[in-house]
């Protein structure tokens, strides 16, 4: 990580990200190379020092994902989008207080969507519009169903609108992450899936997500 800071590159556009984080019981997962921290702690450490980066003009919100997390929802808002000059440190506190589900499986399709229509809802110009989802799952792991992939892939191309872009970037923690798939997804929205296969190096992949902007 600290390497990475070193090498970093402002990105001179402001951003406006709704970051999304697994917090599926496998995120309780020891990262032998980061001293037994657990996934889900060198993610939060990543998150905390990127959002160190982020200047005050950005404005970032923050998620969680599992399954039933209340609502008939597979995701809960811990802060709304909103701007880093009056929102930083309640950010990083909720962030700090974020916890695995135990045995909590892996809603990713229906939380990419809603995440998806939330971000473009109050898209703004002048700005990069994205979606960061953290997390260690192999895929979507959702015991009720919900959607398929071939679902979401066509909601999110019902959904895209080129005059108001949005990035999806998926950081997978770990050398079982699915892929395949999520390539998929991040083809149809634009974006990219960056994998640390060495959940320690979470934090390189992070710096390199946040800087990816919208091809013209």
């Amino acid at each position: 990580m600290d390497k990475a800071l070193t090498t970093w590159a402002t990105v001179t556009a402001p951003a406006r990200m709704l970051a999304v984080f697994d917090i599926s019981g496998t995120m309780r997962g020891e990262v032998p190379t980061a001293g037994g921290a657990s996934r889900m702690e060198v993610t939060k450490e990543a998150a905390r020092r990127g959002l160190a980066l982020f200047g005050d003009d950005w404005a970032v919100g923050v998620w969680v994902f599992s399954t039933n997390l209340g609502g008939g929802k597979d995701w809960r808002e811990l802060a709304a989008i909103g701007p880093l000059s009056s929102n930083r440190q309640d950010l990083i506190a909720k962030i700090g207080q974020i916890q695995p589900k135990e045995n909590g499986d892996t809603g990713l399709y229906d939380t990419l969507a809603a995440a998806y229509e939330t971000v473009q809802d109050g898209w703004q110009p002048g700005r990069v519009n994205s979606v960061l989802i953290l997390t260690d799952g192999i895929g979507n792991d959702d015991p009720e169903g919900g959607l398929s992939l071939p679902a979401l892939l066509n909601k999110l191309e019902d959904l895209k609108d080129e005059k108001r872009p949005i990035q999806v970037i998926i950081l997978g923690l770990g050398d079982a992450v699915n892929r395949s798939a999520l390539d998929q997804i991040t083809k149809t929205t634009g974006g990219g899936v960056l994998v640390a296969e060495d959940p320690a190096k979470i934090g390189e992949a992070f710096l390199k997500g946040i800087s990816l902007r919208p091809t013209k």
